[in-house]
């Protein structure tokens, strides 16, 4: 066996070289990179496998995705709506880790879907009935709005009086009373009493994102 063959050949592209120019082809060998240089050069390395790029971009890196591993770790300790498809199994969920966890001072996750509610903005009145003990903190998938209750907008001394930030805005009912959803910075105001994730609760998170 060629002790210089490699596993596959990346060729006739842009491959993007950190520091450097950029590259006609990489070579990979027991899943590393081997060689970087042009297709004529790679060419005699007698490939297992080619990919014609075919003037395609190659970057650096072994990923194929945008991860927030801290995040996604924390989703087996918070309540956790990413499973659910509707505003009903939103409340449920809700319902089911309060139920789980009387010893959480705040019920705080993330995950419902602004498609589920008119307008896209859920209402604190559903939420006040899942858990009226306790406020409520609870962020959309995308992270730009918040759904809150009743007790986290007291905490949170939000109320009709409370001018919208500059770059955010708290949704209000018909009698301009704070509704339930917060947009943007207006999230921040409650956010920042949400109690942060312990030092346990952090190496657990991490933990979960490597598992």
């Amino acid at each position: 066996m060629d002790p210089n063959a490699v596993d596959l050949l990346l060729t006739g592209g842009h491959i993007h070289t950190v520091p450097g120019g950029p590259a006609e082809a990489v070579a990979v060998r027991e899943g590393g990179i081997a060689a970087v240089g042009s297709a004529a050069e790679l060419a005699a390395l007698s490939p297992s496998r080619v990919i014609e790029l075919q003037g395609r971009t190659v970057l650096p890196g072994f990923q194929d995705a945008h991860l927030h591993p801290f995040s996604g770790g924390m989703l087996a300790i918070v309540c956790n709506l990413h499973e659910t498809t509707s505003a009903e199994e939103c409340l449920v969920e809700i319902d089911r880790y309060a139920g789980e966890h009387p010893e959480r001072d705040w019920i705080s996750g993330d995950g419902w879907s602004m498609d589920f509610f008119p307008g896209g903005n859920p209402d604190k009145e559903r939420l006040d009935a899942a858990v009226p003990d306790r406020p409520v903190y609870l962020e959309n998938r995308d992270g730009h709005t918040a759904w809150v209750n009743s007790r986290a907008l007291e905490l949170a001394g939000i109320t009709a009086a409370t001018a919208d930030p500059g770059d955010g805005r708290i949704e209000r009912d018909a009698a301009g009373e704070p509704s339930g959803a917060l947009h943007e910075g207006a999230m921040e105001t409650v956010s920042a009493l949400v109690p942060k994730p312990t030092q346990a609760e952090f190496v657990q998170a991490l933990l979960n994102a490597q598992a």
